[in-house]
């Protein structure tokens, strides 16, 4: 019994070795800003969001599509960002223009309400090129590893 509690404290210990380190909000911003293409006026939206990833107070990327994804940076901190659990855009006749549309961030699904931060800036994103800086910065941090001597 002594020897499976081992070996599960080692399995865990090895998977804990194994999860790269948390990036911090500003870190995660960078890498969708570094995917992102140049600003465009207006994106095309049918009122539903396949999902988005809160990137801190100023920005938030969202998939409008598995494939086609934007990020969106707000004209001033939108603090409820990082803790909506339901996020809305507003547009007008399928259009989300930067400067006149919103993203809405409500703490609760339904009901009314929730921080309304406006949109400043609408950038498309490369999901191939995001996958990529992922990839390097995996292997960058695998690569920055302190060396160890044999003993």
């Amino acid at each position: 019994m002594a020897r499976i509690a081992c070996l599960f404290a080692l399995m865990a210990l090895l998977a804990g070795c194994a999860t790269p380190p948390e990036r911090t909000p500003d870190e995660r911003l960078e890498l969708y800003r570094a995917a992102a293409g140049e600003p465009v006026r207006a994106l095309s939206f049918a009122g539903r969001l396949r999902g988005w990833t809160p990137l801190g107070p100023d920005a938030v990327a969202v998939w409008i599509r598995r494939d086609r994804g934007y990020l969106l940076e707000v004209a001033r901190p939108c603090h409820d960002l990082a803790f909506s659990v339901y996020l809305t855009l507003t547009s007008r006749q399928g259009r989300v223009v930067a400067g006149a549309d919103s993203v809405i961030a409500r703490r609760t699904s339904g009901g009314i309400g929730g921080a309304r931060c406006r949109i400043e800036t609408i950038r498309p994103l490369d999901p191939d090129a995001l996958r990529e800086s992922r990839r390097n910065l995996r292997e960058g941090e695998v690569a920055e590893q302190p060396a160890t001597e044999a003993p």
